[in-house]
Protein backbone atom coordinates (compact mmCIF):
# COMPACT_ATOMS: atom_id res chain seq x y z
CA UNK A 1 0.00 0.00 0.00
CA UNK A 2 0.84 3.35 -0.97
CA UNK A 3 0.17 6.12 1.52
CA UNK A 4 1.10 9.31 -0.73
CA UNK A 5 -1.93 10.25 -2.46
CA UNK A 6 -0.07 11.73 -5.20
CA UNK A 7 1.05 8.77 -6.48
CA UNK A 8 0.84 7.80 -9.90
CA UNK A 9 1.90 3.95 -11.38
CA UNK A 10 1.88 5.19 -14.72
CA UNK A 11 4.79 7.66 -14.40
CA UNK A 12 3.62 11.07 -15.59
CA UNK A 13 2.40 13.02 -12.48
CA UNK A 14 1.98 16.08 -10.89
CA UNK A 15 2.45 15.53 -7.38
CA UNK A 16 1.74 17.63 -4.04
CA UNK A 17 3.37 20.25 -2.21
CA UNK A 18 5.04 21.66 -4.98
CA UNK A 19 7.50 18.77 -5.91
CA UNK A 20 8.27 19.05 -9.61
CA UNK A 21 6.30 17.20 -12.45
CA UNK A 22 7.73 13.93 -13.83
CA UNK A 23 7.94 13.60 -17.33
CA UNK A 24 8.98 11.16 -19.20
CA UNK A 25 12.61 11.47 -21.43
CA UNK A 26 12.06 12.49 -24.80
CA UNK A 27 14.74 13.87 -27.65
CA UNK A 28 14.79 17.35 -28.37
CA UNK A 29 16.25 16.57 -31.57
CA UNK A 30 12.50 16.68 -32.40
CA UNK A 31 11.32 19.79 -32.00
CA UNK A 32 13.80 21.29 -34.04
CA UNK A 33 14.95 21.19 -37.86
CA UNK A 34 18.70 20.63 -38.37
CA UNK A 35 18.96 23.82 -39.75
CA UNK A 36 18.48 25.75 -36.90
CA UNK A 37 21.33 23.56 -35.22
CA UNK A 38 25.33 24.31 -35.16
CA UNK A 39 26.99 20.96 -34.50
CA UNK A 40 30.62 20.98 -33.32
CA UNK A 41 33.55 18.57 -32.02
CA UNK A 42 35.71 19.22 -29.78
CA UNK A 43 38.97 16.18 -28.83
CA UNK A 44 41.41 15.29 -26.45
CA UNK A 45 43.99 16.93 -28.87
CA UNK A 46 42.23 20.16 -29.35
CA UNK A 47 41.77 20.93 -25.38
CA UNK A 48 43.04 24.38 -24.21
CA UNK A 49 43.56 23.40 -20.84
CA UNK A 50 43.86 20.35 -19.03
CA UNK A 51 43.71 19.32 -15.27
CA UNK A 52 44.88 16.17 -13.37
CA UNK A 53 42.26 15.62 -10.46
CA UNK A 54 44.43 12.99 -8.61
CA UNK A 55 43.46 9.43 -8.70
CA UNK A 56 42.80 9.02 -12.81
CA UNK A 57 40.00 12.20 -12.50
CA UNK A 58 41.04 14.75 -15.09
CA UNK A 59 39.30 18.19 -16.31
CA UNK A 60 39.58 19.42 -20.08
CA UNK A 61 38.60 22.57 -21.51
CA UNK A 62 38.12 23.64 -24.51
CA UNK A 63 37.94 27.92 -25.10
CA UNK A 64 39.67 28.54 -28.58
CA UNK A 65 39.08 28.30 -31.36
CA UNK A 66 35.98 30.83 -29.94
CA UNK A 67 32.37 28.95 -29.67
CA UNK A 68 29.64 30.54 -30.47
CA UNK A 69 26.05 30.09 -30.46
CA UNK A 70 23.53 33.01 -32.20
CA UNK A 71 20.51 34.04 -33.13
CA UNK A 72 20.72 31.54 -36.70
CA UNK A 73 21.15 28.81 -35.48
CA UNK A 74 19.88 29.29 -32.09
CA UNK A 75 20.77 25.75 -30.73
CA UNK A 76 24.46 24.57 -30.42
CA UNK A 77 25.61 21.06 -30.54
CA UNK A 78 29.02 19.89 -28.64
CA UNK A 79 29.97 16.88 -29.14
CA UNK A 80 33.19 17.10 -25.83
CA UNK A 81 35.58 13.82 -26.58
CA UNK A 82 37.73 12.88 -23.79
CA UNK A 83 40.59 10.14 -24.12
CA UNK A 84 39.64 6.95 -25.27
CA UNK A 85 40.81 5.13 -22.32
CA UNK A 86 38.52 7.04 -20.15
CA UNK A 87 35.07 7.64 -19.27
CA UNK A 88 33.45 11.12 -19.47
CA UNK A 89 31.82 11.51 -16.13
CA UNK A 90 30.22 15.10 -16.39
CA UNK A 91 30.33 18.15 -18.34
CA UNK A 92 29.60 21.92 -18.05
CA UNK A 93 29.14 25.10 -20.10
CA UNK A 94 29.71 28.73 -19.90
CA UNK A 95 27.85 31.22 -21.92
CA UNK A 96 28.92 35.38 -22.28
CA UNK A 97 26.82 37.89 -21.42
CA UNK A 98 24.07 37.61 -18.61
CA UNK A 99 21.00 36.91 -20.79
CA UNK A 100 19.04 33.81 -21.27
CA UNK A 101 20.20 30.31 -22.75
CA UNK A 102 19.65 26.77 -21.55
CA UNK A 103 20.97 23.77 -21.87
CA UNK A 104 18.83 21.42 -23.80
CA UNK A 105 20.26 17.95 -22.94
CA UNK A 106 23.43 17.07 -21.44
CA UNK A 107 24.22 13.39 -21.72
CA UNK A 108 27.17 10.91 -21.56
CA UNK A 109 27.26 9.33 -25.02
CA UNK A 110 26.90 5.70 -24.14
CA UNK A 111 23.91 4.66 -26.42
CA UNK A 112 26.27 4.96 -29.25
CA UNK A 113 29.09 2.74 -27.08
CA UNK A 114 31.38 5.80 -27.02
CA UNK A 115 31.54 6.40 -23.01
CA UNK A 116 34.52 8.54 -23.35
CA UNK A 117 32.18 11.68 -25.28
CA UNK A 118 29.64 14.03 -23.78
CA UNK A 119 27.17 15.60 -25.67
CA UNK A 120 25.47 18.83 -24.89
CA UNK A 121 23.14 20.93 -26.96
CA UNK A 122 22.69 24.79 -25.55
CA UNK A 123 19.44 26.89 -26.92
CA UNK A 124 20.04 30.92 -27.07
CA UNK A 125 17.40 32.23 -25.97
CA UNK A 126 18.55 35.86 -26.74
CA UNK A 127 18.83 37.99 -29.92
CA UNK A 128 22.82 38.48 -30.05
CA UNK A 129 25.73 35.74 -30.73
CA UNK A 130 27.24 34.75 -27.82
CA UNK A 131 31.05 32.96 -27.03
CA UNK A 132 30.96 29.55 -25.14
CA UNK A 133 33.15 27.49 -23.06
CA UNK A 134 32.96 24.15 -22.65
CA UNK A 135 34.46 21.48 -19.99
CA UNK A 136 34.46 17.56 -19.84
CA UNK A 137 35.42 15.62 -16.25
CA UNK A 138 36.83 11.97 -17.17
CA UNK A 139 37.72 9.49 -15.17
CA UNK A 140 40.50 6.92 -16.78
CA UNK A 141 39.98 3.55 -16.54
CA UNK A 142 41.31 0.82 -13.95
CA UNK A 143 44.84 -0.72 -14.98
CA UNK A 144 46.13 2.69 -16.86
CA UNK A 145 49.12 5.09 -16.15
CA UNK A 146 47.51 8.53 -15.14
CA UNK A 147 50.33 10.34 -17.21
CA UNK A 148 49.16 13.34 -19.11
CA UNK A 149 49.70 12.04 -23.36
Amino acid sequence: MNNYHGYSPNGNYIPHHQYPTYQQPISHQHYRQPEETKNINLTFEERDFYQDLGHGMELIGWNRPKQTVGTNPRFLTATLQGRRDATAINAGWSIGHYRPAYAIESYNNIVRNRSDQWIITIYNASNIEREVVFYLITKRKIGREFSED
